[in-house]
């Protein structure tokens, strides 16, 4: 039995869906009901990152590390066609494309233990995490389910609400998913529309071709973004971001997601490339460039 506040908030929100898009408003009422929320969603939005780390755990994440990039080049070799054709369209490297498909969920191997509709019913109607944000997301959902004849209730996603290889959230599915294999439908769950859509992505956002994300700094800062993976030289690494870099926060706005998509992306193409070195975890320290140079976006995943 749901509360009279969320009753209230369901019942406006059937309405407009009814109004907006000539859905039954009863059908979403009743769905909406019916959907038990998961409340475990709302701990992950203020988890901290780990910054201290043992000896051993140090260990444990360099063989973890060089798991992922071994897969990275595995997913490379098995998706080459997709990420050449990518380039060629977008400008986007293939192997940034690849990195970021690694960090969102490590090439397809993990999409979230939620199911989507909970998740976006839980964060539109059941708590006061950006609820507005979420009923826009959940009423993206609703009209995509209509659309493309998903089964709603059986979509794996994040905690918050991100489906799909890519790990596009609802709103992002119109102006940037794409059918890149060519078979009639956008499938984020297939490889090749996943790469064809990221790539697509980046380019709508200003992706400069052959331009880097980061340049080297030759002075230490006082302020600085700590990261715990590095690419190989002197100890800590000094970044300034370049307006790639910017690009790739329109997916994630944190420098150390950006950050993190371009060390991956690094060593995925030196191991494919045969230029192998080692894994080093220190600390990196990332710097803004003039004003003039980064535009930063913040839009929200």
């Amino acid at each position: 039995m749901v509360s009279a506040d969320v009753s209230s908030k369901i019942d406006r929100f059937a309405t407009r869906m009814a109004v907006e898009y000539q859905f039954n408003k009863q059908e979403v009422h009743d769905f909406l009901v019916r959907t038990e929320p998961n409340m475990e969603v709302f701990k992950f939005f203020n988890r901290r990152a780990k910054k201290n780390f043992t000896p051993e755990e140090l260990e444990e994440l360099k063989l973890l590390a060089a798991l992922r990039i071994q897969h990275g080049v595995e997913f490379w070799s098995a998706n080459q066609k997709a990420l050449e054709k990518a380039e060629r369209t977008y400008g986007v490297p293939a192997e940034i494309i690849v990195g970021l498909i690694g960090i969102e969920t490590s090439y397809g191997s993990y999409l979230g233990k939620f199911k989507e509709h909970q998740v976006l019913v839980t964060l539109a109607f059941y708590g006061n995490h950006r609820s507005s944000y979420f009923q826009n997301e959940l009423e993206n959902f609703l009209v995509l389910s209509r659309e493309f004849g998903w089964d709603k209730t059986n979509i794996p996603c994040s905690y918050a609400g991100a489906v799909g290889i890519p790990q596009f959230m609802p709103d992002n599915m119109k102006p940037y998913a794409v059918d890149f294999d060519g078979d009639g439908q956008i499938d984020l769950m297939n490889p090749a529309d996943a790469i064809g859509s990221v790539a697509s992505f980046l380019s709508q956002h200003g992706w400069v071709k052959g331009q880097p994300i980061a340049t080297r700094a030759n002075s230490r800062i006082k302020g600085r973004t700590f990261v715990l993976r590095t690419l190989p030289g002197p100890a800590p690494t000094i970044w300034t971001k370049q307006k790639n870099f910017s690009v790739i926060r329109a997916y994630n706005p944190l420098d150390s997601y950006a950050m993190a998509i371009f060390i991956l992306a690094t060593k995925v193409k030196d191991v494919k490339d045969h230029q192998l070195e080692p894994i080093n975890i220190d600390p990196v320290q990332i710097l803004d460039p003039p004003d003039d140079i980064v535009s930063d976006s913040h839009d929200d995943k």
